[in-house]
């Protein structure tokens, strides 16, 4: 993108934007060729001084409303109460691990911060429309390219020797207990009986899960512009077909799912309140879709049945009620290591884990930045893509918590919280020929 003329902050938010897609790629890359702990660490990190450079910034030198700061204010407090705690009451917690769960936690309002900080937002949300969608769907078509080299000719050695992927994330992210056929985590899903036994689409994310919540808000995006008749260029139309291939092929069931359910709200409420003229072909479509869906289902049952209620899908289950189970209710939380991936319990539940570590006063706090974000929605006399975009998206990643801590990972949710954070501060509506038809702007 061409950066002439830009501020400093506008150039490191955008850089972050881009850093978080290819982050993991190149420093597994760098630290199989030179093994320099050192160096990727410091890389690994940079994201997280940018990112609380930029938002202290705008704390400090922008108008902030009021309501997100009193979310990142009060979990800051709520956040030193539970680090106070797990001084005190647990024994040789190690500080990178607190530090990561104070990270997780202020990611949400700290980014939404640093979406409002942004000067230019008209600028920013072309850049988002023109640049960065469109390269995403590039990064979804390189991982879908690579999904099928590893059916014809096989890739894991280039993901085990070149890229150096099982070393770097042991030795730099700690995985060495998740090792699975020689690869961390869910890397190609290859759990055995129960699980799932295929590979999954990583792509430059280098993992399913994250390369499965990145794509869904472009995924939205071009879904809204198809099904709304807003754009119907061919273009667009195969950016879809890419995003909807590569988000299946993740195997990210909690995505997928949501997508479908947003999608169907998204066209119950266009069927209700788009002009009558509109009215009949989208009925068609509505239906159309539909009932593809239906036949795909009723062809594929067992299939489903099966990947849906899996040994995965059983194991998200048992540590969400074991951790509920586990779960001390209090207003401040029972210490800041208490629950999560970087927590002493596993739960599989963005919201247990910040009920057990910042309490019932930091689940609320952290909520607001969501309810504000909707009633700047719901307060606009019309809508554009971008904002339905944000919302249905929102709605969709707040259901996925209930199951996945997802909410919680940088290379995920960051793009969607900078981005949500532009949007409920912007006052201006983004109009242009390249997204809009002069017949269809009133519908929005």
């Amino acid at each position: 993108m061409e950066m002439k003329h830009k501020s400093p902050y506008y150039i490191l938010a955008v850089w972050i934007l881009y850093w978080v897609v290819f982050q993991d790629f190149i420093l597994a890359i760098l630290y199989n060729a030179t093994g320099n702990k050192l160096i990727v660490n410091l890389l690994f990190y940079s994201k997280d001084v940018i990112f609380v450079g930029l938002t202290l910034y705008t704390l400090l030198f922008k108008k902030t409303p009021t309501a997100i700061c009193i979310s990142f204010y009060g979990i800051a407090i709520c956040i030193l109460i539970s680090t106070i705690k797990t001084f005190l009451f647990s024994k040789d917690v190690p500080i990178t691990q607190i530090l990561q769960n104070i990270r997780m936690i202020i990611l949400l309002s700290g980014f939404v911060i640093v979406g409002i900080g942004i000067k230019d937002k008209l600028e920013f949300k072309k850049f988002i429309v023109n640049r960065y969608f469109p390269f995403l769907v590039f990064c979804a078509f390189i991982g879908i390219i690579e999904y099928v080299l590893d059916i014809l000719i096989g890739t894991r050695t280039f993901w085990l020797n070149i890229v150096g992927i099982t070393n770097y994330y042991t030795d730099i992210k700690g995985e060495a207990g998740r090792l699975v056929a020689g690869f961390p985590g869910n890397f190609y899903g290859d759990y055995g009986n129960g699980f799932f036994s295929s590979k999954r689409m990583v792509g430059f994310w280098m993992g399913p899960l994250t390369s499965g919540y990145a794509l869904l808000v472009p995924l939205v995006f071009y879904t809204i512009l198809i099904f709304a008749f807003i754009d119907k260029s061919w273009r667009h139309i195969g950016y879809l077909i890419i995003l909807m291939l590569a988000v299946l092929l993740t195997h990210t069931r909690a995505i997928i799912l949501v997508y479908i359910a947003i999608m169907l709200l998204y066209a119950l409420y266009h069927l209700l309140l788009l002009h009558k003229k509109f009215l009949m072909r989208t009925w068609i479509v509505f239906f159309g879709i539909a009932s593809i869906i239906l036949c795909i289902i009723l062809l594929n049952i067992d299939s489903l049945r099966a990947i849906l209620f899996d040994g995965s899908t059983r194991g998200h289950v048992l540590a969400l009620f074991e951790a509920l189970n586990t779960v001390r209710l209090s207003l401040f939380g029972s210490g800041i290591n208490a629950l999560g991936i970087a927590g002493e319990t596993g739960t599989e539940s963005s919201y247990v884990t910040l009920m057990g570590n910042v309490g019932l006063i930091g689940l609320i706090l952290y909520l607001i930045p969501l309810v504000y974000a909707s009633k700047v929605f719901f307060g606009q006399k019309s809508k554009d893509v971008i904002a339905v975009t944000m919302f249905l998206c929102m709605i969709a990643y707040a259901l996925t918590g209930v199951i996945s801590e997802q909410l919680f990972a940088y290379t995920s949710l960051a793009p969607f919280y900078m981005m949500l954070g532009c949007y409920i501060s912007s006052k201006q509506k983004y109009r242009t020929k390249r997204m809009y038809s002069t017949a269809n702007q009133k519908a929005y």
